[in-house]
């Protein structure tokens, strides 16, 4: 699985957490909706992850980041609020930060550090 994960929820912060060594190649933070014929979740809306530290999470084998913001595109993701900022994120060649498939326009990303990223991040 992954370290730390939020499906469909909204109003979650992450703070000051570490999460390391993910041998399945998953994420160490994954924000997602997930679509009808899965789970059917709503949009995960006012996520917040700040100051926290990834360490060799990812894969480019899984297409997970060691954070990965994935929706399947449906209504039901819109007016998301994601802010990933002050993170730290260690690799060893996987991706660092991977967004797929989302509607918001409202994720951003201010303060990260990312080291050792594979090429096709």
């Amino acid at each position: 699985g992954r370290q730390f994960s939020v499906v469909g929820g909204q109003n979650v912060t992450f703070r000051n957490n570490y999460g390391r060594n993910n041998v399945k190649g998953f994420a160490c933070l994954y924000i997602a909706s997930e679509p009808a014929g899965i789970w059917n979740t709503l949009g995960a809306q006012n996520v917040l992850a700040e100051y926290n530290t990834f360490e060799n999470c990812g894969s480019v084998t899984t297409g997970h980041g060691a954070i990965f913001i994935w929706g399947p595109g449906e209504a039901n993701e819109s007016n998301n609020v994601i802010n990933i900022k002050n993170n730290k994120v260690i690799l060893n060649g996987q991706p660092g930060l991977v967004v797929l498939g989302p509607k918001s326009n409202q994720i951003s990303f201010t303060g990260n550090l990312v080291q050792g990223q594979s090429s096709n991040s």
